[in-house]
């Protein structure tokens, strides 16, 4: 779980601060080491929109090098990618489409990242603030903890139907719904069970950009009218590791 929720609050750290990219209709497919795609249009910073572009990507050590060709041509490096992405033996991407200006909206129509712990995503949209900090990385976080929504019709991995299972009896997660306001947490899903019901998770997340730490204080973790809170610790707990460590009701995140 802790790899899932470092990957959809933290983007790919990036330099320049002024950047910007849009980029429609990706589909993209992934065997480890390299993968190919095509987009119906991108556009980075100040360069002219170009359609139909071939997309082909190369992992190197921990990042990615992307060359963009056909309409426009160009040569990119993704650096601090998130897990899920790293450590893919397989990556399949249908109908993903970005734009990354003064807010980052991102959607996908569905996409699976195959590695010891299997991520899908289904319908899945997510849409954040940008914040004036120097580093995009730092933009995003503490932008996300001001204003951000993210929603999947389907979300599951391997490790999070394990934290379901343990602590809710549930086989399955959907329609999961989370939002960030103020620095104010409010989580919710369908969870599927023999018993099926709807989780909710409310709470509060800081970001400390000189530690490049991110810290969650979870509140309360219910399942119908059952609090399961102590369970959910309990379940983060055996799972702490360099970059996540648990102390209820807090839940740090090291992201360097």
């Amino acid at each position: 779980m802790k790899r899932i929720f470092i990957a959809l609050l933290v983007s790919a750290s990036a330099q320049a601060s002024a950047l910007q990219i849009k980029v429609s209709d990706f589909n993209f497919e992934y065997r480890d080491p390299r993968g190919d795609g095509v987009a119906s249009s991108f556009h980075m910073d100040k360069q002219r929109e170009a359609q139909s572009v071939a997309v082909l990507v190369d992992k190197v050590d921990d990042n990615f090098s992307i060359t963009v060709s056909g309409a426009q041509e160009g040569r990119y490096e993704l650096k601090g990618a998130p897990s899920f992405m790293t450590e893919a033996k397989s990556m399949h991407i249908v109908d993903l489409d970005l734009s990354f200006d003064s807010e980052a909206n991102l959607s996908v129509a569905s996409a699976s990242f195959v590695s010891d712990d299997e991520l899908s995503l289904r319908n899945f949209t997510l849409s954040c603030a940008r914040s004036q900090a120097v580093e995009v990385m730092d933009q995003l976080l503490e932008g996300r903890i001001q204003k951000m929504r993210l929603r999947s019709n389907k979300f599951s991995s391997n490790s999070l139907t394990t934290l379901v299972q343990k602590t809710m009896g549930g086989i399955g997660v959907n329609d999961l719904d989370l939002n960030v306001s103020g620095g104010k947490l409010d989580l919710s899903a369908q969870i599927k069970a023999q018993i099926s019901g709807k989780a909710r998770a409310k709470g509060n997340i800081s970001y400390a950009a000189h530690e490049k730490k991110l810290t969650v204080k979870l509140s309360e973790v219910k399942f119908g009218i059952l609090n399961v809170t102590s369970q959910v610790f309990d379940e983060l707990k055996k799972n702490e590791s360099a970059q996540m460590k648990v102390q209820k009701p807090y839940i740090y995140l090291f992201l360097n």
